[in-house]
C-alpha cells in the first residue's frame, strides 16, 4: 500500500514537472518575439479594425508576453491570404489569421482557386455571431415580402462569386423574391454609396455589426427599409423586420438557408495554420478567449463601433464549421449552385 501511495505521489509530480516545463517553454519561446496577425482583406473595413484592436490586448494574454503587429494581405475574396496563411505562413505559434466568414467554407462551395483544408487549421474563436439585412433605400418600390416576390429590384455585388452574390441568390432560392444583381462595385463602402445615390435599390446583406459601425444614421433617420433579417441570431431591436426561417417552410429549404448562416453565424474568424506544436497552440487559444473577456479590450472594441457582447469559442467555430461540411449531398450541390 506504501510503495503504491509513494508510487502515485512520484506519478503525479512528474505530472505536474511536465506541465510546469510545458509552461516554460512556451513562456521561453515568445519571450522578445513578435507575433502577426495576418488579415486577408484590405484595411479600414470591420476585419481589420477588430484585428488591430485585438492586437492591442492579446500580447499581455500569452505566456511571454510577445508583441503583436496586424498585416493585411487582401485578395480574391480573402483566398490570397488564407492560401498564404496554410502554405507558406510559419507554422511556429507566431503567425495568426484573421479570415474572411467565408474562408472556412470555400471548399463546401467548390471556390477555384482554394489552396487549403479548412479542417486542418486549428481555429481559436471569432467575434459575435451576426446578422445579415436585405436593405433597400426608403424609395425602392417594395414595402413588403409579397411585393419582392413580385417586382425586380437591383442590389449592389462585388462581383458574382461574392458574399452579397451569394445571400442575394439565396434569398431569390428559398423566398422567391427576384433580385437582380448589379456586380462590379469594389467593396460594401462603394455599394452602399450607389444605393444611396439612386444607382441600385438595394444591397443584399448589410450586416448588423457594419450598420451600428458605419451607418447608424441610415437607421435613425430612416432612410433605409430593412426587410428581412437572415441568420440564426435575430436581432430585437428590429422586431418589425421577419426572420428569413420564419418565412421558409420546406424543410431542404430551411437545410440550405441553415448552411448559408454559417457565414453569418461564424463572425470574423481566428487561425492558426496546421502544424503548430500543440502547447503552443493552446496558449493562444487560451488567450483569444481571455482577450475576449478583457475589459479593456470590450472598451477599445466597443468605442471602434464593434460588436462583441457574444464572442465565439474556438469550440463554437469549430462546430459551425462541422455543421456545413456534414451537410447532405444534395443541399451541398445546391449551395455550390448559389456561389457560382
Amino acid at each position: 500500500m506504501m510503495r503504491r501511495s509513494v508510487l502515485a505521489l512520484a506519478f503525479a509530480a512528474s505530472l505536474f514537472a511536465t506541465g510546469g516545463a510545458r509552461a516554460d517553454a512556451v513562456e521561453d519561446f515568445y519571450k522578445g518575439r513578435t507575433i502577426s496577425i495576418v488579415v486577408a482583406t484590405s484595411s479600414g473595413g470591420a476585419y481589420d479594425i477588430l484585428a488591430r484592436v485585438l492586437s492591442k490586448h492579446i500580447g499581455k494574454h500569452i505566456p511571454g508576453k510577445p508583441s503583436v503587429n496586424v498585416k493585411n494581405m487582401p485578395g480574391g475574396g480573402g483566398i490570397v491570404g488564407t492560401n498564404w496563411l496554410y502554405n507558406v505562413a510559419e507554422k511556429d505559434g507566431t503567425v495568426i489569421g484573421a479570415l474572411l466568414n467565408i474562408g472556412p467554407l470555400e471548399q463546401v462551395f467548390g471556390t477555384e482557386g482554394v489552396r487549403y483544408d479548412a479542417t486542418k487549421f486549428t481555429y481559436l474563436g471569432s467575434s459575435d455571431p451576426d446578422t445579415g439585412f436585405l436593405a433597400l433605400w426608403n424609395s425602392a418600390p417594395v414595402n413588403s415580402l409579397d411585393d419582392l416576390r413580385k417586382t425586380e429590384i437591383t442590389v449592389a455585388t462585388s462581383g458574382p462569386s461574392s458574399s452579397p452574390a451569394f445571400f442575394a441568390r439565396l434569398q431569390n432560392e428559398v423566398l422567391k423574391f427576384k433580385l437582380k444583381m448589379i456586380a462590379g462595385y469594389p467593396g460594401q463602402n462603394e455599394a452602399l454609396m450607389a444605393m444611396e445615390t439612386g444607382e441600385v435599390h438595394g444591397y443584399p446583406s448589410i450586416f448588423y455589426s457594419s450598420l451600428t459601425s458605419f451607418k447608424p444614421q441610415w437607421v435613425k433617420d430612416k432612410v433605409i427599409k430593412l426587410m428581412v433579417q437572415f441568420g440564426s441570431r435575430t436581432r430585437p431591436e428590429f422586431p418589425d423586420v421577419p426572420s428569413l426561417m420564419d418565412q421558409v417552410k420546406d424543410p431542404e429549404d430551411r437545410m440550405l438557408a441553415q448552411a448559408g448562416f454559417a457565414l453569418t453565424d461564424i463572425g470574423r474568424p481566428y487561425v492558426l495554420p496546421p502544424g503548430v506544436p500543440a502547447d503552443r497552440a493552446a496558449a493562444i487559444k487560451s488567450a483569444m478567449g481571455a482577450t475576449f473577456a478583457d475589459p479593456a479590450f470590450l472598451a477599445d472594441a466597443r468605442q471602434a463601433g464593434l460588436q462583441v457582447d457574444a464572442p465565439q469559442s474556438a469550440e463554437d467555430v469549430q462546430a459551425i464549421v462541422d455543421r456545413v461540411y456534414k451537410m447532405p449531398p444534395r443541399v451541398i450541390e445546391r449551395l455550390k449552385a448559389l456561389k457560382q
